[in-house]
This record gives C-alpha cells, sequence and structure tokens, in this order.
C-alpha cells in the first residue's frame, strides 16, 4: 500500500502528542510520512513550562490507540487489496 503522510504540528506538546501515531505509521510499508514544524512557539521558557504540565482531560494515550486502529485499519484494507 502506497501512501503520503505530513504530520504538521506547531508546538511541542503537539508534536509528542502525535509522537505515537508516528511510530504506528513508521511501521507501514510502501508509505512515506514526513514532519513539519510550524515553529508556532519558539519561547524557550514556554517549553519549560509546558513540559511539567499534566493534561486533566484524557489519559494521554489517544493518539496511540488512534494510530493502532489506523494501522489494523490499514493492515486489513492492504490484505483485501492484495487478495484481488
Amino acid at each position: 500500500m502506497s501512501f503520503n503522510i505530513m504530520m504538521v504540528f506547531g508546538t511541542r506538546p503537539e508534536a509528542i502528542k502525535m509522537a505515537p501515531l508516528a511510530r504506528v505509521l513508521r511501521q507501514l510499508s510502501g508509505g512515506r510520512l514526513s514532519f513539519c514544524a510550524t515553529g508556532q512557539q519558539d519561547d524557550e521558557v514556554h517549553f519549560e513550562r509546558m513540559s511539567h504540565v499534566h493534561s486533566p482531560s484524557g489519559d494521554g494515550h489517544a493518539s496511540e490507540r488512534i494510530g493502532t486502529r489506523l494501522f489494523e485499519w490499514l493492515s486489513v484494507r492492504s490484505a483485501a487489496v492484495k487478495a484481488r
């Protein structure tokens, strides 16, 4: 299966949240994954502050679950296409 995906993020917390999804997408063969950092926040003090913040919503694993489901769906779809 061939695909091109660009993951775009503007802040460090966004990049951290997207990392599990990126790991899953890299496991897929035949695809290209690239990243675009917009540099929305270049303030080192802000980054330091944000690195210690706990999110009150969610358990921090949503993107990992989404990536796993996407990987499963793409694997099934790829197998169905090959069977044709």
